[in-house]
């Protein structure tokens, strides 16, 4: 029996996705998004206990206490970059591949015309993300200008 071109290639690109060692979507839940008080490292942090992440919460100034997390299924990742203001980032996935976790994030920078005053102000996010072994790292994506003057 022959099969189409355009079904060897839809099963082709079924099993590549199938494969081992490609990036796999994780489920993850966003606890906190906030701009950090003080000074804080910039960078990617992991919670494996409810002690860790009181640690964390507060080192982030978080309000309130730290949320409960089933440390037995999950743990809890911590990023911290930007700098301005301004901008708002947002978890979009977690990716999973071979050898570790990446935090996708996008950066939103305010709209064309937004008065902002740019001033430094790290941003944190903080989700709990199934538990692993891996490192996790983050990837940060988007960030273009908020305004353009062409005629500049």
């Amino acid at each position: 029996m022959r099969y189409p071109a355009s079904f060897v290639l839809l099963a082709l690109v079924w099993l590549a996705q199938a494969s081992p060692g490609l990036a796999a979507d994780q489920p993850f839940k966003v606890l906190s998004t906030s701009k950090v008080k003080g000074q804080v490292e910039a960078g990617v942090s992991e919670a494996r206990d409810a002690k860790t992440l009181t640690e964390l919460w507060s080192r982030l100034g978080l309000e309130g206490p730290a949320p409960k997390v089933d440390f037995k299924e999950r743990m809890v990742v911590a990023w911290v970059g930007g700098g301005s203001a301004c901008d708002k980032y947002v978890l979009t996935h977690v990716r999973e591949t071979e050898g570790n976790v990446v935090l996708e994030v996008n950066r939103v920078r305010p709209a064309p015309g937004h008065m902002c005053i740019m001033i430094f102000s790290p941003s944190a996010i903080v989700a709990s993300v199934p538990r692993t072994n891996k490192p996790h790292e983050a990837s940060i994506s988007g960030g273009a200008p908020a305004a353009v003057n062409p005629n500049r």
